[in-house]
């Protein structure tokens, strides 16, 4: 299944040290399959991988800097991060730009099928570099045994073969919206989403503010005989895990009833919270954008930067801002991801002052060889009418 001689070589000054294939944890995506399930499809794709002779970090390891990450820790004994450490970032810190595996579950806009891809993280902001990429059908998905035999069947993926991402309607009024329904089992009447209004209200109080963008959130349930929820797990969007929100999220889909009949029968909503960055005032939006973004050591910090904005967007507020302005940035951070010190090229003593203090209390990911850092880009200021 892996090549003997690998598509593409690292590069001449690669990113950390060189090492061995990494498995990462396998994902679902429109495919209701909980993290224990998840973990054994990864651990027998581990197994195939082995069987091709290549090198292999080992799993713990690997779960370790996923473990790491949730935690917002940049290693055992090193301090606690002000923003969680990025897995991404962890694994090429520690084995390089070795080839990933990655397992990716999905029902989809169709059948249900598995996708490995072996492939090299990026350098910078490129893009990643396949070495192969293989998809299987999986012809029992309501159990976790048919998903299993799938792996048996991988094959190279057909040129035509694309990852297909979903849509998000952004005009939903709903703070945090239900965009997606993918049913497994045995349904009489396979549920939609708008079988699911009742959750609707309840997940609106799972709203979190400030975000400048959003990812999908998966909320996983098993129903049993009697139609009642037996089981819920959600994996949340990566940069918003907060145990708070994730028990909300499940929260509101306990109270979920659907007609009764099998037992085993799963359904996986994709929920969206709403992205509202900046804040109004006196009837008007102020918006806050950070653009042209590096790091002085390729840490990944315009996430958090992006859901800076709203603090951001206050200086613009007090001050009045009428027209557009965007100036220029500069952080320097600590290894704990705290900025220490900043400034901008505001001629406004106000407004520099203002920028520089909101700045200061932004959190940012530790760097990512354990030393401070810096960060420069450009921030654009808007001030528009509310509503628009």
């Amino acid at each position: 299944m892996v090549p003997a001689t690998q598509a593409s070589a690292a590069p001449a000054t690669p990113t950390g040290p060189a090492g061995p294939y990494v498995v990462v944890p396998a994902t679902a995506s429109h495919a209701p399959l909980f993290p224990d399930e998840l973990a054994t499809l990864r651990k027998r794709v581990f197994e195939l991988v082995a069987k091709q002779g290549v090198p292999l970090a080992k799993l713990e390891e690997v779960d370790a800097l996923a473990a790491v990450s949730q935690s917002g820790r940049m290693r055992a004994d090193g301090p606690v991060c002000a923003a969680p450490a990025a897995f991404e970032d962890l694994v090429l810190a520690k084995y390089g730009r070795v080839p990933q595996v990655k397992l990716r579950a999905s029902c989809q806009d169709g059948p249900c099928h598995l996708t490995l891809d072996i492939a090299r993280p990026p350098v910078g902001d490129g893009t990643w570099d396949y070495v192969d990429r293989f998809v299987a059908p999986v012809e029992k998905p309501a159990t976790l045994d048919g998903w299993l035999a799938a792996l048996d069947k991988l094959g190279p993926m057909p040129d035509e073969t694309s990852a297909i991402m979903g849509t998000l309607n952004r005009a939903d009024a709903h703070p945090v919206s239900i965009f997606a329904a993918t049913p497994l089992g045995d349904w009489k009447d396979a549920p939609r989403v708008k079988d699911f209004e009742a959750a609707q209200a309840p997940l609106d109080k799972c709203f979190e503010d400030g975000w400048a963008s959003s990812q999908q959130d998966a909320i996983r349930l098993a129903f049993g005989a009697d139609g009642a929820v037996q089981r819920c797990e959600v994996e949340a969007a990566a940069r918003h895990g907060a145990p708070a929100r994730i028990a909300c999220l499940c929260g509101a889909a306990q109270g979920v009833r659907v007609a009764p009949g099998s037992e085993g029968r799963r359904v996986e909503l994709q929920v969206m919270n709403a992205p509202r960055s900046g804040m109004d005032a006196r009837g008007t939006h102020y918006g806050a954008r950070f653009e042209s973004v590096a790091s002085s050591d390729h840490t990944e910090v315009r996430p958090q930067l992006a859901d800076g904005g709203t603090a951001i967007a206050a200086c613009a507020a007090a001050m009045g801002l009428r027209t557009p302005v965007s100036l220029r940035v500069r952080l320097d951070v600590d290894p704990s991801g705290h900025v220490i010190s900043a400034n901008t090229s505001a001629t406004s003593d106000a407004l520099r002052m203002c920028l520089i203090g909101n700045l200061r209390s932004l959190a940012l990911p530790c760097g990512l060889g354990g030393a401070a850092y810096a960060v420069e880009g450009v921030v654009t200021l808007s001030a528009t009418p509310a509503g628009h």
